[in-house]
C-alpha cells in the first residue's frame, strides 16, 4: 500500500497540514529547511483497502505504548470516516508539552492499526514500536 508523509502543526482550531511529501526523507528535508513549529510527520496510507479487512474479519484499533512496550491503552475504534483515515503510527511528544513535562509523563506511540483481535493490535503495535526505535524515531 502507497503512503504519504504529511508535516502537521498546531492544535485544535489551529491544527493544519504544511504539507504532504511522498517519501519521510522529503518531509524531513522540508522541515530542516523550512524552520516552524511543526508537531510531527504523520505516514498516512492511500487506497485505503479498508472493505477488504472488515470483510476478513479485522477491527481498527487505537494502542498507546511507551518505549518499554507496557500498553497504557487500547481501544476498539469505530468505523467512522475518521478513523479510516487515521490509520498509522506517530510518536506523541508529551514530552515537549508543558503539562506533561511537569509531571515527567514520557513519550508514547500511538499505533492506530487493523487487527483481529486485542492481543494482534498489540503484537503490531510492538513491532511498530521496534521498528520506530531502531530508525532512532522513537527515543
Amino acid at each position: 500500500m502507497k503512503k504519504v508523509y504529511v508535516v502537521t502543526s498546531g492544535d485544535n482550531e489551529d491544527y493544519g497540514i504544511e504539507a504532504i511529501f511522498s517519501t519521510r526523507e522529503k518531509a524531513d528535508e522540508f522541515m530542516k529547511t523550512f524552520p516552524y513549529e511543526y508537531n510531527d510527520i504523520v505516514e498516512y496510507c492511500i487506497d485505503t483497502n479498508a472493505v477488504d479487512k472488515v470483510r476478513q474479519g479485522y477491527f481498527l484499533y487505537r494502542i498507546d505504548i511507551d518505549i518499554n512496550g507496557e500498553v497504557e491503552t487500547i481501544m476498539l475504534l469505530g468505523r467512522e470516516p475518521y478513523n479510516l483515515r487515521n490509520i498509522n503510527s506517530s510518536i506523541w511528544k508529551r514530552s515537549a508539552v508543558p503539562f506533561y513535562k511537569k509531571r515527567n509523563i514520557k513519550d508514547i506511540l500511538v499505533c492506530r492499526c487493523w487487527a483481529k483481535s486485542e492481543d494482534h493490535a498489540i503484537k503490531i503495535a510492538n513491532e511498530k514500536r521496534a521498528q520506530m526505535i531502531e530508525s532512532g524515531e522513537f527515543k
